[in-house]
C-alpha cells in the first residue's frame, strides 16, 4: 500500500473520529443539569468550571461546532473520492462506496454518539470536555473568519 493510500486513511479516520467526539460531547453538554454542573464547581472540580462556561455560551460554540463538523464531513468525503479514484474503480463502485460511506457516518458517527450522550451524558460531559475544546479551537481561526464573513454579507445586503 502507497504512502499516500495510508495518508488519505489516516486523514478519514482522524476526520471521522473528531466528528464522533464533536456529536458526542455536544450532546452531553446539552444534558447535564445546571445544578449538577454548579454541585461539581462547589466540590472544587476545575472542569466543571469549564464546562459551566460553555454551557453558558451555547449559542456561540454552537454555531462554530456546526461549521467543524461540516467541514470535516465535506474533508473527509472529498478525500475518499480521491483515494477510491486513485484505486481507479468505476465511477458507479465510486458513488456506491461513497454513499455506503456516508450511511456509515450517520449510523456510527453522527447518530450514536448522540444516543451514548444522551444515555450517559453525566460521565461524558467531563470526558470528553478536553478533545472536544482542542478541535474546537484548532479549526476556531478557520471558522470565526467564516463566521464574520457570513455576517459582513449579511449586513450588506439588508
Amino acid at each position: 500500500m502507497s504512502t499516500e493510500i495510508v495518508t488519505y486513511i489516516i486523514i478519514i479516520s482522524s476526520s471521522f473520529f473528531m466528528l464522533f467526539i464533536l456529536n458526542l460531547g455536544e450532546v452531553a453538554f446539552i444534558r447535564m443539569p445546571d445544578d449538577a454542573i454548579d454541585k461539581d464547581i462547589e466540590q472544587g472540580n476545575y472542569q466543571a468550571k469549564r464546562l459551566k462556561k460553555y454551557t453558558e455560551n451555547y449559542r456561540h460554540f454552537e454555531i462554530h461546532k456546526h461549521m467543524i463538523s461540516l467541514f470535516l464531513l465535506i474533508g473527509s468525503m472529498v478525500l475518499l473520492y480521491v483515494l477510491l479514484s486513485t484505486l481507479l474503480l468505476q465511477i458507479y463502485l465510486i458513488v456506491l462506496l461513497m454513499v455506503l460511506a456516508y450511511m456509515f457516518y450517520l449510523v456510527f458517527f453522527s447518530h450514536m454518539p448522540k444516543r451514548l450522550g444522551i444515555r450517559f451524558y453525566q460521565k461524558l460531559a467531563y470526558f470528553t470536555y478536553t478533545p472536544y475544546m482542542i478541535i474546537f479551537y484548532i479549526f476556531y481561526p478557520m471558522t470565526l473568519t467564516i463566521y464574520y464573513f457570513s455576517k459582513l454579507i449579511a449586513k450588506i445586503l439588508q
